[in-house]
Formats: structure tokens, sequence, C-alpha cells
């Protein structure tokens, strides 16, 4: 497996990139906040590294500007923030983007929840309209219940069903250690996604959602044995929410490296 990190900005790209890890993962709506110069001064930092960031996560912007089901939904709004986000994580070397965004798609209060599973899978085959475009896998990640409450993809069968529903041959899957282990989910659910499970996040499983390390008490091999088993040789992303990264994947490193040694 190629083992990448999350960032949230060029700093913490500098890590990454310092660590000599595989590739680097980032927040999209980070990406999105960028003025247009500020941007291309970004994307001619990674043009000159080693490495390009070649996943996006958190799509959607953090304020809820941007939601997804409910009456305040507004496909223009969707469209206009599409055709610019994609464009630019194409430019950073994506081929891949995290549709998590859980609090964007979670069900209002009160509201049928027929009528939001519908504008759910209409907003993810508007969204493959771009994504098709400029290359892009799209894999959706459940979130649990834990982290959002009234969001209805909170396990890996939830995402698959999901992403079978939306129906498009680069739509997938993603499954993610933090939110599996606090959804009380068996890694052998990984195991019956099968080959829908195309990226994969890593975590401590505390409430900092730390970086993994040794003797914290979490048991990460057996989801490790479950990506071995279904053949999965791709990315795997520590993303975690500790700011001090240098010390953090350096925690993590001996650990993962001896994982998928074993």
């Amino acid at each position: 497996m190629r083992l990448g990190c999350s960032v949230r900005d060029a700093r913490q790209a500098e890590a990454v990139i310092r660590h000599g890890m595989d590739y680097i993962e980032m927040n999209l709506c980070r990406l999105m906040e960028l003025s247009e110069r500020e941007f291309q001064r970004f994307a001619e930092q990674i043009d000159n590294s080693p490495l390009k960031i070649e996943v996006f996560n958190l799509l959607l912007p953090l304020d809820g500007s941007i939601p997804i089901v409910g009456e305040k939904a507004d496909e223009a709004r969707q469209r206009e923030y599409f055709s610019r986000a994609f464009p630019r994580a194409a430019r950073m070397g994506a081929d891949m983007m995290v549709f998590g965004s859980a609090r964007a798609r979670a069900v209002p209060p009160g509201y049928p929840p027929e009528r939001a599973r519908a504008e759910l899978v209409a907003f993810l085959r508007r969204m493959m309209e771009y994504a098709e475009q400029y290359r892009i896998t799209v894999v959706v990640e459940p979130v649990c219940g834990k982290e959002v409450a009234n969001d209805t993809i909170k396990t890996v069968p939830d995402a698959v069903r999901l992403a079978q529903e939306a129906a498009h041959p680069m739509l997938f899957a993603l499954c993610d250690y933090y939110h599996m282990y606090n959804e009380n989910e068996p890694m052998s659910n990984i195991v019956a996604a099968g080959d829908w499970i195309r990226h994969a996040h890593i975590s401590c499983a505390d409430g900092a959602r730390s970086y993994p390390a040794p003797g914290d008490g979490f048991d990460y091999g057996g989801f490790i044995s479950a990506l071995r088993a279904i053949g999965y040789d791709d990315r795997l992303s520590l993303e975690c929410f500790d700011m001090n990264i240098d010390e953090g994947i350096t925690r993590s490193m001996p650990l993962l490296r001896r994982l998928l040694q074993a």
C-alpha cells in the first residue's frame, strides 16, 4: 500500500514531503478558500515538489453554505462550486475525491427521508458529471453517528449502497478506521464490500483523532488485514486532527510500516 497524509495547507504539505511519504491528501474546502493568486502560487509549489496532491477530502465548505438535502439545497450553487473545485483539484494532480460532508448531507429534522435520499442521489449524479470530465474517481465516506447523528451514511455497507444507487462507473466507497471503530462496525464489512473499496483512512479512534502510535490501545491490525483480504494495495491516508503533523507522522510511520510488512 502507498502511504499518504491529509493536510490543511501548504505548510502541512511540506511536512508530508519532508517525511518521504508517497502522496498528499488535502481538504478541498481549504483549497477553495485560496484566492486565485494564492492558488497559483501553491500549484507552482506542488509542481516543483516530489509529491502531488492525489486525493482531496472535505469536499464542501465547513460553514454549511452548500447543503445537499433539505429546503435550502440549491443545484445552481452546487454546480457553480463544482465548476471551480474540480479544475483546481485536477490542476494539483488529483485523481480521487472523498465525499464525506456529513453535515451537508444530513437529513434535517422532520424532512421526508425518501426525499432526502433522492436529493442525495441526484447530488452525486450531478457531481459525477464534473468528476468524469476531469477523470477523478469519487469515493463515498461513511461518517459515524458520534460525528453527525442525522447523517444516513454511517457504515461501509451504507456507502456501498449509495454508490450503487447513484450508479456511476467512477463512484465507489471508502473505509475509515476511526468511523468504523466509533460506529462499532465489524472489519468484515470491508471484506464484504470487496472491490467497492477504493480508498482508506486511518487515525487513532480517540476523541482527538490523534496519529496512531504503538501502545495507544487501538488494534489497527484487523483493519489492515481486512484490506489485505480484498487484495487492496492502493492508498492509505493518515487523516488526523492533531496540528503537530511532524511529530504525528514521526510517531505513526514505524507502526504503519510494521503493520504493512507483517
